[in-house]
């Protein structure tokens, strides 16, 4: 989570790889944002999906990587789909990948393979 909000405030930012991340008194949030290092608090975005998820970027570069790992994108559901399977259906896949691993093992041997 990027942003927890209590008597102590903890930012993390949600960029993949990103190391940043700081835990203070809400009391001493401006000593803490001045603080050597903590320049990156100061560029600190949330952006809030359609879903109502909250994600924290420090920098634009952080932003981007987010982007492309797709974590703005909204959560697809995994399909199931039924598909009939009958005993001469699986017999008839089973012979096919057999060919096919022996088509292949005669190809690494250097033995001639007929395509059909």
């Amino acid at each position: 989570m990027g942003l927890i909000d209590s008597a102590v405030r903890t930012i993390t930012c949600n960029g993949p790889e990103c190391p940043h991340t700081v835990t203070f008194d809400r009391r001493e949030e401006k000593q803490t944002f001045d603080a050597p290092g903590n320049e990156w608090m100061k560029s600190v975005r949330i952006i809030q999906t359609v879903d109502g998820r909250n994600i924290v970027y420090c920098s634009d570069a952080c932003e981007i990587k987010g982007v492309a790992t797709g974590s703005h994108n909204l959560p697809t559901p995994k399909k199931i789909i039924d598909a009939p399977a009958s005993s001469a259906s699986i017999q008839a896949a089973a012979a096919a990948a057999k060919r096919a691993e022996e088509a292949t093992a005669a190809l690494k041997a250097g033995a001639p393979v007929t395509i059909s």
